[in-house]
């Protein structure tokens, strides 16, 4: 996954006049253990059990009662909304902008890496993460959600 972090990170190319620096080296260099504490809440989050849904955080009350009226008492339906995550959202301050290609990487990690984290914490349930990457041009419809799988 990262024998493309030279595409996908133009900046690597630039160092060392130019000969280039490893992802690892630069990590290094422009890093903070701050900024990784921070990644760490996104790539490893702390999903709680509400209602017998799960969710990033434990909801507001009456955001998951207006959600579960609006959906009809379906929480498959609740927990994909507001579990939804626009990938654009994530560094809304960002100096840089992401192309479709960075998006389908941090999406698919993303995916793969909350998909190992909620199989740990919650084993015997069928939890899923879906990462809608519909090939469009719009980049604002990269979207990452997380749901129960009920029958």
């Amino acid at each position: 996954m990262h024998e493309d972090a030279h595409k996908l990170i133009p900046e690597l190319q630039q160092w060392n006049d130019g000969q280039g620096i490893s992802l690892e080296a630069w990590t290094s260099c422009v890093g903070s253990y701050d900024l990784a504490i921070g990644y760490a809440t996104l790539f490893w989050p702390d999903f709680v059990l509400y209602d017998d849904c799960v969710f990033f955080k434990e909801p507001d009350a009456a955001e998951y009662k207006d959600w579960m009226a609006h959906c009809r008492g379906d929480k498959q339906s609740v927990e994909k909304v507001m579990n939804h995550h626009h990938l654009m959202d994530l560094f809304r301050n960002s100096q840089f902008s992401p192309t479709k290609e960075i998006l389908v990487h941090i999406g698919k990690l993303l995916r793969d890496v909350w998909q190992c984290k909620l199989k740990r914490d919650f084993p015997d349930r069928q939890i899923r993460v879906e990462f809608y990457d519909d090939a469009t041009d719009d980049l604002v419809r990269y979207e990452i959600t997380v749901f129960h799988e009920r029958r």
